[in-house]
């Protein structure tokens, strides 16, 4: 467990306090075996120590770098566009606002790296029937295809860059 700890704390990584779910883990069964044949009265060492952990982790702060970013990107985007996202990190952020807060509900928001997957494609045509989806991988297809009619914007909150695609022609889907 403290070697996970150690770990997950010096790796510089967004997503390295899912490195600290197993030495959780392991603390939570040593701490468990320790409660047991231990005196009552020590019950509230666990909680001062996690507490301390999650101070020095940065836990209690706020962070609203993925808002700005996103706000920026999303507020740059034309109505309407398709917006081709890099992967997960992206992706997940912009449908966060699309879905839940129901920011920018017009954008069609496509992971291009899940693209190549015939159930996500299938997905797509379902959702949105009025674009053009190739029967196989083929990204820059379904980008000229559609871009024809309809912005085409590649986005990245890792980058914090936007590169939209204007169509010669504009037609509203509704």
């Amino acid at each position: 467990a403290i070697l996970y700890g150690l770990y997950a704390f010096t790796y510089a990584a967004n997503d390295a306090a899912v490195l600290l779910l197993p030495a959780i883990l392991l603390a939570a069964v040593v701490a468990g075996r320790w409660l047991a044949q231990a005196n009552h009265s020590v019950i509230w060492v666990l909680p001062a120590i996690m507490l301390a952990l999650a101070i020095a982790s940065g836990v209690t702060e706020s962070d609203t770098s993925v808002r700005d970013a996103a706000t920026v990107l999303l507020n740059e985007v034309p109505s309407q566009a398709i917006v081709l996202t890099p992967g997960d990190a992206t992706i997940s952020a912009l449908w966060y606002f699309q879905h839940v807060e129901d920011i920018r509900p017009d954008l069609v928001i496509v992971d291009a790296n899940m693209f190549q997957f015939d159930w996500y494609r299938e997905r797509l045509k379902s959702r949105y029937s009025d674009l053009t989806l190739p029967a196989e991988d083929d990204l820059a297809a379904f980008v000229g295809d559609n871009n024809q009619l309809i912005p085409v914007c590649r986005v990245s909150l890792e980058d914090k860059g936007i590169d939209c695609t204007l169509p010669q022609r504009r037609v509203s889907f509704e």
